[in-house]
């Protein structure tokens, strides 16, 4: 894409960010403060410094491995570089980010506001969705409370109807006495 003063802006900066942020359900401040040498694709897993200096190490996404080594190649970073660096080498601000996502949002034609954050929510509501132990799920993205940790969930009607359907009393045959 042309940007400004017609120079092309690489947009994967901006790709590979939101990837990792709903791949890994990663606070915003851990993918902006990743570095370079983070990454240990030998491995498969990254490391992220989250809330209280909490160090995490999560596996690495497969289907965006090879596009994380790319960039890197691309760009010929240095270990102690930011991954997602700005022009001058600096850790990116949270609003560049920001305003790329609204600006993606408004070609879609997407109305509502969504956040960077919202992209946590969205791991974490799919991972429930998709049968994954919810323990697991909490450790992978650093929550230490449970309360926490289900105030991500955003559950729905059709989230819930196996809830009832499952539901011992609703397994009776019809004509049946309840016990």
């Amino acid at each position: 894409l042309w940007g400004i003063n017609n120079k092309y802006i690489d947009r994967r900066r901006y790709d590979l960010y939101f990837e990792l942020l709903a791949g890994c359900g990663l606070r915003r401040s851990e993918g902006l403060n990743l570095k370079t040498g983070d990454f240990d694709f030998l491995n498969g897993e990254f490391r992220v410094i989250g809330k209280g200096a909490e160090v995490r190490t999560l596996p690495i996404p497969s289907r965006i491995q090879e596009d994380l080594l790319k960039w890197i190649r691309d760009k010929k970073m240095k270990q102690a570089d930011y991954f997602f660096q700005n022009k001058q080498g600096k850790r990116p601000s949270a609003a560049t980010f920001t305003d790329e996502l609204k600006k993606r949002l408004d070609i879609l034609g997407y109305e509502k506001s969504i956040h960077l954050h919202t992209l946590r929510h969205f791991f974490i509501t799919e991972a429930y969705r998709a049968g994954l132990n919810p323990i697991k799920v909490m450790k992978l993205v650093g929550h230490t409370s449970i309360k926490t940790h289900l105030r991500y969930m955003h559950l729905f009607g059709k989230d819930l109807h196996d809830v009832v359907d499952e539901h011992p009393i609703n397994k009776f045959p019809v004509g049946e006495n309840l016990p």
